[in-house]
């Protein structure tokens, strides 16, 4: 933070260049989440700590990036670009019991929806036409290879 309010420093924060699915930071981010930078009904970043000027900065978009890389997990597959292998690794955040994350592709629609309360994990994802996904759903020691559809897992929460 910068003497004159601005935020210069929120990708940084949520997004370390070579930490792997960007699970260096998540408790920072969840943290920017409880003092309202990054809120989850309408997911923009700020300009300013204080709420002045722009709520709707897109060169703070690493924390949106955040949104859906590691609480949905949804990410591509470097192998195959464009969502053509969907990689979906939720992160379970202890305050934020429901995610749901959905964009379009070149191949058609791509989404995670993901609940979790104090007994149970449920991840539902969409897969478009042509493509497949790897889904690794927490509780659970092997990931799901899926085909193009909508399918749902279900796990019983493991303690943290």
């Amino acid at each position: 933070r910068s003497a004159d309010g601005h935020i210069y420093t929120l990708p940084t924060i949520v997004n370390v260049p070579g930490s792997q699915s960007m699970t260096f930071r998540k408790d920072w981010a969840l943290k920017l989440k409880e003092q309202g930078v990054i809120d989850f009904e309408t997911p923009t970043t700020w300009e300013q700590w204080n709420g002045r000027d722009s709520h709707d900065h897109p060169m703070f978009g690493g924390g949106l990036t955040w949104l859906h890389k590691c609480l949905a997990g949804v990410d591509t597959d470097p192998e195959e670009p464009g969502f053509r292998h969907i990689l979906v690794r939720p992160y379970l955040a202890a305050k934020v019991g429901d995610v749901r994350y959905q964009t379009v592709s070149p191949y058609g629609k791509v989404g995670a929806e993901v609940h979790h309360d104090s007994t149970s994990v449920r991840v539902k994802v969409t897969v478009p036409a042509g493509c497949h996904a790897t889904v690794f759903v927490p509780g659970e020691t092997a990931p799901h290879e899926v085909a193009q559809g909508t399918w749902t897992f279900t796990a019983d929460k493991v303690a943290e």
